[in-house]
């Protein structure tokens, strides 16, 4: 067994065809078909069932390349450790991060790492929490910048405590005092798109307090949208006050008062449990934290 065998492996179950994985690879398809021969020889488990063209993992195949998977990160990992120890700071980043955190404070922490640490690079990633963690556990991702709830299977750092709640305009009519819950049903609402944990939690929150579904007229994927759309309308929304940035009221925006629709929460740094965090991961995640520290600073 060895290195080249492990990636052959990887790409194979990944792209479930010799022809897909050879091109990929830029190997033959016999050369592949030997490498899986040989594992499972030295295995004594068959790996793949054929149908047609198309490979499917056994339950030992399954397991084989998820091994294989934790071995190719170790090496690299370690690969990783002694360049930091006998070169400069250097290194190619892939950064997952929530939509909260790519809009609000990557702009800030780009900006400093390109003037501070030119000899890093980065790769940035915007998705759900549950797609960008499963990326991570797949080695296609070095760390998560988002919500930490869940997150018993991680190393986590903690960077902010956020809490999200409705949001009308400054001059919307239920802003001018304590608004009912049953006022909600009158109004229509800007969300995310219903993958979004936000939009899951605030529909099931409502089911739970007796409330019809809120009547979504706009969605959005881009998190950035919402304040200005809320500012020039009569539509509601459930947004982090962080994300909204300094004061609200700036933005033309205003929380309404709604105890049981607020939703508390923490967002942090995620990496895989006890990996190995090269010098260009710790600097990024010096400078995120640095950031944040700044942000009520700065306003």
């Amino acid at each position: 067994m060895n290195e080249r065998d492990l990636r052959y492996l990887v790409v194979i179950a990944e792209t479930d065809s010799l022809r897909l994985a050879s091109d990929r690879l830029l190997v033959t398809q016999p050369a592949l078909t030997k490498c899986i021969e040989r594992l499972e020889q030295e295995l004594g488990a068959k790996l793949f069932h054929r149908e047609g063209r198309a490979l499917d993992l056994t339950p030992e195949g399954t397991l084989m390349v998820q091994r294989a998977r934790d071995i190719l990160r170790n090496m690299e990992e370690a690969r990783q450790e002694l360049r930091d120890r006998t070169s400069g700071i250097v290194g190619h980043l892939r950064i997952g991060a929530a939509a909260t955190f790519m809009d609000r404070i990557m702009p800030d922490v780009l900006e400093r790492m390109s003037s501070e640490h030119p000899g890093i690079t980065l790769e940035l990633s915007i998705g759900m929490n549950d797609v960008l963690r499963s990326a991570m556990d797949s080695n296609a991702l070095d760390m998560v910048l988002g919500p930490t709830s869940g997150s018993e299977a991680y190393d986590v750092q903690n960077l902010i405590d956020d809490t999200v709640v409705v949001v009308a305009s400054a001059d919307h009519e239920l802003s001018g005092g304590h608004a009912m819950l049953e006022d909600l049903n009158r109004y229509s609402w800007v969300l995310p798109n219903r993958s979004v944990a936000l939009r899951d939690w605030l529909e099931k929150r409502f089911a739970e307090l007796g409330l019809p579904p809120p009547r979504v007229r706009i969605e959005v994927n881009s998190l950035a949208l919402m304040p200005p759309l809320i500012a020039r309308t009569s539509l509601l929304t459930f947004m982090s006050t962080k994300m909204a940035g300094g004061d609200i009221r700036e933005k033309g925006l205003k929380q309404i008062s709604l105890p049981d629709l607020e939703l508390q929460r923490t967002f942090g740094l995620l990496t895989r449990r006890n990996s190995y965090i090269p010098s260009a991961g710790r600097l990024f995640m010096a400078t995120v934290r640095d950031v944040i520290r700044q942000r009520p600073a700065r306003g």
